[in-house]
């Protein structure tokens, strides 16, 4: 009995417990830390000897040649021994998303364009080593794939094709939302100044107050405010080697922008940066890309005006003519693309889908002395890739960049179009005939026509070191499809000719404005021609640019 209650007096004893807890507790707690300190350990020896490894694979990709050199260098140079090196294999690297990563690499070739470094080390253990008596560390492995990539900078649907300072006040007014009063010299000065793709994206990120550390890929996925990137032009045409001319013209159409200058533009739909996006802004131009300043303004009013209707009236100077009135819808470029495109073969760029609603007033006599000619055009996306890049060794002459373009699909119609239809790009209008001649509602003259240009195939377009050099402007398919198009529109033309709205019609009216109209044409289509041409918009063309080449470029392959 005695036995019995010693037992109870001691468990239910409290004196000192939290002593005995506090030893168990804080055995625990060493063997976690002891856990923690080595994991932690083991993940930094990984991270430091995966970047290594991927350090050894550019360097082994940028120097083929001497790529096991190469590699053990950069390895050991990074605080590894020459033993940490596995193998170094030489390859082919095909960068299809639809290959299984494991497949993408294949050793071996006639021509490979790829490295794969194999390394592995081990972590040490610390704490690790006195609980479970193990010796010699954790073994770790780590794997790169350097390709040895030739990288192009390029754009399609240049907005360089004409100038014309009233069309290009009015249209670029529009998009910006006010109103301008550039000259043409302002003009002429923006279109020759050129700017470094990388030093502008650093003066963007610079008035933009991106932090400092940043990548050039955050910044192309930061929505900026226009009045950042017009500042970002500014400096860039302001340094030393730039335009005095296009730094004035720049700050005066910052000027007149005031508050319309705060919309926010996402910068990668204006340029991309390819596989250097994870560079750090401000530590250089590993490619040098010379882009035009008016390429960029416009690029820039495209974005910002996507979706919103843009509507001027052009006074015309043609005799005939008497003015055109013009509505322009932007549609949005296909996503993830962007109007200067930055990267290896594949990279692709795309131009906004364009829908314009023209009013051609034209001067007759008689009966037609004023007619109205409403011509609606859609502008599908034109496309632009790099098929090709040509890095002779040894031979920079031979350089070569060749883009696949397709221009973009035209349909287009004399009809009546509602703005409703007009600006939904969700779907093509179909228009209904539209009124052309009206005398006082005594007589009247509607048409409708359709004309569409379709099925156009892909095109390869060289660009040689010269023609970078000379920022060449190359147009596919140079065939004048403006004039036929219009001359289609006229030809289909189907007309009903009322008086007093009955359909009685009045003999030879018809073939009249028939013959009104295809005298015209030559005139409508200088008008045309010009206004679109502002805009960078070529009828069944696509005008492409290649702004910089860089050859034996060493990249990770993801």
């Amino acid at each position: 009995m005695e036995k019995q209650s010693s037992v109870t007096r001691f468990l239910a004893d409290r004196r000192a417990s939290v002593a005995v807890m506090s030893a168990l507790v804080a055995t625990m707690l060493v063997g976690m830390a002891a856990l923690a300190l080595d994991v932690g350990q083991f993940y930094y020896v990984k991270r430091r000897l995966q970047t290594a490894t991927d350090i050894a694979a550019l360097a082994a990709a940028a120097d083929s040649n001497r790529a096991e050199a190469a590699a053990t260098a950069n390895m050991t140079s990074n605080g590894f021994p020459a033993s940490a090196m596995v193998s170094v294999e030489r390859g082919t690297y095909t960068p299809d998303p639809a290959l299984p990563v494991a497949s993408r690499f294949v050793a071996g070739g006639s021509d490979p364009n790829a490295v794969r470094v194999t390394a592995s080390n081990t972590a040490p253990l610390i704490f690790g080593a006195a609980i479970t008596a193990a010796t010699g560390g954790v073994p770790i492995r780590a794997q790169a794939i350097g390709v040895t990539g030739n990288v192009a900078a390029f754009s399609v649907g240049s907005r360089l094709a004409a100038l014309d300072g009233g069309v290009l006040n009015a249209l670029l007014g529009g998009m910006l939302g006010t109103n301008l009063s550039l000259t043409l010299l302002d003009y002429r000065a923006l279109l020759a100044a050129k700017v470094d793709l990388f030093g502008f994206s650093d003066a963007v990120a610079a008035a933009a107050g991106v932090p400092g550390g940043s990548t050039y890929g955050a910044l192309a996925g930061r929505n900026l405010r226009s009045s950042d990137i017009l500042a970002g032009l500014t400096a860039a045409t302001s340094g030393a080697g730039g335009s005095a001319g296009a730094t004035a013209a720049l700050r005066a159409l910052t000027g007149a922008l005031g508050v319309a200058s705060s919309n926010n533009i996402l910068f990668g739909k204006l340029v991309g940066f390819g596989p250097f996006a994870s560079h750090t802004i401000g530590s250089g131009a590993p490619v040098a890309a010379q882009i035009s300043v008016l390429d960029l303004l416009f690029g820039m009013a495209e974005i910002g005006s996507a979706g919103h209707l843009v509507q001027a009236s052009v006074v015309s100077t043609i005799p005939g003519l008497l003015n055109i009135t013009l509505a322009l819808a932007i549609g949005e470029p296909a996503v993830g693309s962007s109007f200067v495109g930055l990267g290896t073969v594949g990279t692709s760029v795309h131009t906004a889908q364009i829908r314009i609603l023209a009013t051609v007033k034209l001067g007759g006599s008689g009966l037609l002395a004023s007619v109205n000619l409403p011509l609606y055009i859609e502008v599908a996306e034109a496309t632009g890739r790099i098929s090709a890049l040509t890095c002779p060794r040894g031979n920079p002459a031979a350089d070569e960049v060749d883009l696949g373009i397709k221009p973009g699909i035209v349909d287009a119609w004399i009809g009546s179009v509602s703005m409703s239809d007009f600006t939904s790009m969700s779907s093509s209008p179909s228009p209904g005939p539209a009124t052309l001649v009206n005398v006082a509602g005594l007589v009247t003259i509607t048409g409708r026509a359709h004309v569409t240009l379709s099925n156009m195939s892909e095109a390869i377009v060289p660009f040689t070191p010269a023609d970078i050099a000379a920022g060449t402007v190359k147009t596919t398919a140079t065939t004048d499809y403006l004039t036929s198009l219009v001359s289609g529109l006229v030809s289909s033309l189907q007309l009903n000719v009322g008086v007093i709205g009955l359909g009685l019609g009045l003999p030879g009216l018809d073939q009249g404005l028939v013959s009104l109209l295809t005298t015209s044409l030559p005139a409508v289509d200088q008008l045309l021609s010009s206004t679109l041409a502002t805009l960078g918009i070529t009828l069944g063309d696509a005008d492409s640019q290649v702004q910089g080449l860089r050859c034996g470029q060493g990249l990770l392959a993801n």
